[in-house]
């Protein structure tokens, strides 16, 4: 999993009209089966790069996107930036929550934008490797 692939899929959740997971997946170019697992779904096997994938929806379509990155390449502040501009600070909830940044994607026209929200072990610094990256997909709102 490296960070151009996280924009290309953001902008593709921002463009792809509303749609059921399967569909989404499937222009994503994500190959898998879709497992029941409690109230979401993982996709059996996980893309290369991931050691999960796991899919929320809402309202019987596609909402969440959370991957956990494996492999000998980390995704880090450093690799998001130039793809993504810089992230801003979200607040943690709990002292022993990882610590997030986030990323928005908007696309002119499109019918949603795409939240890239990057886990990190410690404050993050340009190399601190990401524990867990989701891609949240919203409506867009009207100008």
């Amino acid at each position: 999993m490296n960070a151009e692939v996280l924009r290309h899929w953001a902008e593709r959740l921002c463009e792809i009209p509303s749609s059921r997971s399967t569909t989404v997946l499937s222009v994503l170019g994500i190959q898998g089966s879709l497992v029941a697992h409690f109230n979401d779904f993982l996709v059996e096997p996980p893309p290369p790069g991931t050691g999960s994938l796991r899919v929320s929806e809402r309202s019987g379509e596609l909402f969440i996107l959370e991957l956990i990155p494996a492999g000998t390449a980390p995704v880090t502040p450093a690799d998001l930036t130039p793809h993504f501009g810089p992230g801003r600070d979200v607040v943690r909830v709990h002292w022993q929550d990882p610590f997030p940044l986030c990323y928005r994607v908007e696309l002119p026209g499109s019918p949603h934008y795409c939240d890239l929200f990057a886990y990190f072990p410690s404050p993050p610094a340009a190399t601190t490797p990401a524990l867990r990256l989701t891609l949240r997909r919203q409506p867009s709102r009207p100008a």
